[in-house]
């Protein structure tokens, strides 16, 4: 299984860099790196291995970049909480047209 874990690009506004504040993200890099692993269930195919890509850019064309480079068989995304994403596009939507593999989305 590969957990995707991805950062914004900085953007900038009237040539001043604007960076994304992630707040605790060696923390949830470091749990994404440990936790999966331990709560897997016992049902759960023998010898998964849990890998973690930590990438800087666009969410939907790094997963979609990661899934190529993986040979992904299946992507799972979770749905965008915020309503505005629905209006304007989101990830999940993104991926649904440009995926080359199954695609769920969890809500």
């Amino acid at each position: 299984m590969l957990v995707a874990y991805i950062t914004p690009v900085p953007t900038a506004y009237d040539g001043t860099a604007v960076v994304p504040v992630m707040e605790g993200e060696a923390e949830a890099l470091a749990w994404l790196r440990t936790e999966p692993a331990d709560t897997l269930p016992a049902s759960a195919p023998a010898g998964l291995g849990i890998h973690v890509a930590a990438c800087t850019g666009d969410a939907a064309r790094e997963l979609a970049r990661l899934a190529e480079e993986h040979q992904a068989d299946a992507l799972v995304l979770g749905a965008p909480e915020h309503r505005l994403h629905h209006l304007v596009g989101s990830v999940p939507v993104w991926m649904a047209r440009h995926a080359h593999c199954p695609l769920v989305i969890v809500p």
